[in-house]
């Protein structure tokens, strides 16, 4: 009879390898989701195949991420992330900004090993309006709460007179051209600055004629129109034809007070009786004159 004793391993007596023996090994298929949802999948799972002492064979996993058998590059094993945030009070308004996050996180590194990291990200965009209220000061103002890329330690107010605001004029003077064309030497202005709701300003057009700074000289066109007179006739062979007869020339002429008048200077190139169309009639023998009238019409009379 054979007695086992203890510390000995009793040898397999049908000529099997002992159970639990080394056949052979490999990477399996495995799958999951990591720390941040993220799916992955390969052959981490490290398994090997035994001896069941009866002449056949079991496998087993025996680890995972080692032996070769390697969780994928970037798979994360944990992460820490806290909010980046201010807490306000601005006019009669108050509360929080979320601007970025912190982290700290743990990672494969597709070799067996891990890797890590930290760091902090900004998700605002820069110059975001947190907060805004208008006030009456000197100027209409509307005060407001900025988030700024460049200083992330806190929250910036700027304050800023409300667009198209008149915040100042000024008296200058310069050469000027009238309606009619006649450039009038250092007329007086008025030049107006408006803000443009940004913390800056832009000029108004200039203002020729204001109480402040002066009115435009006397006889200064401020509108000024000019037209050519003209008459319609028929000629011998019934069509319609035109004939200039003066210049219409009118608008409105600075007092000099800060008023302007009505005027009409009008011109009529020819005096009564200027013949400008004429044509012979074979039937009764007679040449047929068209004549200017002398004011804004015409006659005919045979010759």
């Amino acid at each position: 009879m054979f007695v086992a004793f203890p510390g000995f391993i009793i040898p397999a007596v049908s000529g099997f390898p002992a159970a639990g023996a080394f056949i052979s090994d490999g990477c399996t298929f495995a799958d999951g989701y990591d720390y941040t949802n993220t799916y992955y999948s390969g052959d981490w799972n490290y398994s090997v195949t035994r001896a069941d002492g009866a002449g056949g064979s079991y496998d087993n996993v025996e680890g995972s991420n080692t032996n070769g058998c390697y969780i994928p590059a970037g798979y994360v094993y944990s992460n820490n992330s806290l909010e980046s945030y201010f807490s306000w009070n601005h006019g009669p308004y108050s509360g929080t900004f979320t601007f970025g996050y912190s982290y700290d996180s743990t990672y494969s590194d597709g070799v067996g090993g891990v890797g890590g990291g930290s760091g902090s990200s900004i998700t605002a965009a820069d110059g975001t309006v947190v907060n805004s209220y208008g006030f009456a000061d000197t100027y209409p103002m509307t005060s407001y709460l900025k988030f700024l890329v460049s200083d992330t330690s806190q929250l910036h107010v700027f304050n800023y007179i409300d667009a198209g605001t008149d915040i100042g004029s000024s008296c200058a003077y310069s050469n000027y051209q009238d309606a009619q064309g006649t450039v009038w030497p250092n007329v007086n202005y008025r030049l107006t600055a408006y803000a443009d709701g940004n913390g800056g300003s832009y000029y108004g057009p200039n203002d020729y004629n204001t109480m402040m700074c002066g009115y435009l000289p006397s006889g200064f066109w401020e509108s000024y129109s000019s037209s050519d007179r003209v008459l319609t006739y028929y000629d011998e062979y019934s069509n319609q034809q035109t004939f200039t007869y003066g210049q219409d020339n009118n608008g409105y002429i600075a007092t000099g007070s800060g008023g302007s008048n009505w005027s009409d200077t009008g011109s009529i190139y020819y005096s009564a009786g200027y013949v400008f169309y004429s044509y012979y009639d074979s039937v009764y023998d007679y040449t047929v004159n068209y004549a200017f009238d002398g004011s804004s019409g015409h006659y005919t009379y045979p010759s």
